[in-house]
């Protein structure tokens, strides 16, 4: 949706405006948390956004080029309705955040067509003053089409320009005034504070031009085991067992493990019951019976508690495709391919 709209304009060229901070974060479970400055909940947009003062953030740092912007986004666990557990578990690990301010006195406005054309319809809704918003169509055949309002008053809303289709009786629409989008990114890592808060850093959307998009020449493979292209049963891997001694959160041993020392390195360790159930850590290191992860669990563990765990790949032709997995077959990695340092290779002088 266009943020910007020309009533929302008019309303900064005020000398007195009536501006609220608004933040929406979408977890990639699809979890949605929304807060706002305003002293009462917000609903923008058919998503209601929380008054909270536990969920403030830095200045932003900005520019016009193409570099990252970046902001941070401080919480207090207990106002914002954040978990430690579920920080910890890593579902906040690059969330989708989106920034914006709205004014709170005019938000949005629900309405059903009684009838209309292609630029202009009928409604029974209050749709006094909302000449400059933006309408969008919820239902009919226009549904997810927005336009600006010309005009409206005397139940009639007249269009900036033509729809696709005609607007038909019954169809729904929602009119907005619009937003002032400051940032829309994603965050990084959290870090925490003795005052109990937790930091995460927010990077604009330019982030995603920081990555490498497709695959890249390389000695060894560039499939995951158990992808498309590499075609290993995960399922065929997983070793169950149960924590018998407790090392924190970041360790157990179990004695009953029958792979040799390093087999799980790289690989993960999900558990199935106890407190950490459905959570998952990547293995640091295994000898033989204990397991060193690279990041604690959410929560403590318990002699008992059952859980599945599974080696990587660390894709090397010989060692890991060929000698573990059996599947050379399926390698793409170029391990033979002459690198950089066959530019300066030179013969070495004869001796004398």
């Amino acid at each position: 949706m266009k943020g910007w709209t020309p009533a929302l304009a008019d309303h900064y060229a005020q000398r007195v405006t009536t501006l609220a901070d608004c933040w929406k974060v979408t977890r990639q479970d699809g979890t949605v948390l929304a807060f706002t400055s305003h002293e009462r909940d917000l609903t923008v947009d058919g998503v209601t956004y929380q008054a909270s003062t536990s969920f403030t953030p830095s200045e932003a740092n900005s520019s016009a080029e193409l570099a990252v912007d970046t902001m941070e986004l401080k919480s207090w666990l207990e106002g914002a309705g954040i978990t430690a557990p579920d920080i910890e578990a890593g579902l906040y690990d690059g969330a989708m955040v989106e920034n914006f301010e709205v004014d709170y006195t005019a938000v949005e406005i629900d309405g059903v067509a009684t009838g209309g054309g292609d630029s202009s319809f009928t409604t029974d809704a209050d749709i006094d003053g909302v000449t400059g918003w933006q309408v969008r169509w919820l239902t009919g055949a226009n549904a997810g089409a927005t336009s600006e309002v010309s005009s409206a008053g005397s139940g009639t809303v007249t269009l900036a320009g033509a729809l696709a289709e005609s607007v038909q009786a019954g169809d729904t629409f929602r009119i907005l005034k619009g937003r002032n989008i400051k940032l829309t990114g994603f965050l990084g890592n959290p870090r925490w504070t003795s005052e109990g808060e937790v930091i995460y850093e927010v990077r604009s959307l330019a982030q995603k031009l920081q990555q490498v998009i497709g695959n890249k020449t390389q000695p060894t493979c560039v499939n995951r085991l158990g992808d498309e292209w590499c075609g290993v049963d995960l399922d065929g891997l997983q070793e169950a067992g149960a924590v018998e001694t407790v090392h924190g959160r970041t360790a157990f041993s179990d004695t009953t493990q029958t792979q040799s020392a390093g087999y799980f390195a790289g690989g993960l360790v999900e558990f199935t019951t106890g407190n950490n159930a459905g959570y998952q850590r990547q293995v640091r290191t295994f000898d033989g019976e204990r397991f060193e992860l690279l990041a604690p669990f959410p929560f403590p563990f318990a002699a008992g508690d059952q859980y599945q765990a599974r080696p990587d790949c660390f894709k090397r032709l010989i060692e890991d495709c060929r000698d573990t997995f059996d599947n050379v077959i399926n390698f793409r990695g170029a391990p033979y391919l002459p690198g950089t340092d066959t530019l300066y290779d030179y013969p070495d002088p004869p001796i004398s």
